[in-house]
């Protein structure tokens, strides 16, 4: 994990949406859900970078994602990241600006996607705490350490990345982009609809308990 040089910069970031149904046109719930969904994974970062528990009124006059046009036969549009005038308020958050929640969302979808392809993949991930706030994680072939704060943006946007990853179908939408310059930085397609999902196993494990019951209505 890099220092952000200049987390107050402004960002633009690129997305795409792809599938037969943008061909003709796009539909309207698809969309919602999407922009949703995108607006709600970088509230997570603004909310855990600004130390608040839920986006509250005047957090959404001074944070918000803007879009900048759609084109026909996609749902391409840039997205600008607006966070109105919180440097002055917060000037102990060095990363609450644009870029900054920008690179510490690009970093939560990161360790998401690293922990759960690891665990689909059989690999025993272990995350720990180490030195200087940051967070390590294991997988067994991969050690990579992450800031504190990405952390628990991957955990509160998990939510928002599974309802995402679920509008991945082959007549539907196969491909969900975010990145910026042409790279794809955040990139879901249609394997990975069930990413955020683990299998959940039940174990039948039978114990005798001793006991005493008693009644309190008598």
């Amino acid at each position: 994990m890099q220092a952000i040089e200049n987390p107050h910069a402004p960002v633009e970031i690129d997305l795409l949406m792809e599938g037969p149904s943008l061909s003709e046109g796009i539909p309207l719930p698809v969309m919602v859900r999407a922009l949703g969904d995108i607006q709600n994974i970088a509230d997570k970062a603004y909310l855990v970078l600004s130390n608040r528990g839920r986006i509250a009124a005047n957090d959404r006059k001074i944070f918000y994602l803007e879009s900048r046009g759609i084109q026909h036969g996609s749902l391409s549009t840039t997205l600008g990241i607006v966070v109105a005038g919180v440097q002055p308020m917060l000037p102990i958050i060095s990363d609450l600006g644009p870029t900054g929640i920008w690179e510490r969302t690009k970093e939560a979808f990161n360790l998401l996607k690293l922990v759960f392809s690891s665990k689909k993949a059989g690999m025993d991930v272990k995350i720990s705490e180490v030195s200087g706030g940051m967070v390590n994680i294991n997988t067994g072939t991969q050690n990579i350490t992450f800031s504190g704060p990405v952390l628990q943006i991957a955990k509160n946007a998990l939510p928002h990345y599974e309802d995402l990853a679920r509008l991945l179908e082959p007549q539907n939408i196969n491909t969900i982009r975010l990145g910026r310059e042409g790279r794809a930085d955040i990139e879901l397609k249609e394997n990975d609809r069930l990413l955020f999902d683990l299998p959940h196993e039940v174990q039948e494990d039978v114990r005798t308990l001793e006991c005493e019951i008693y009644e309190f209505d008598k």
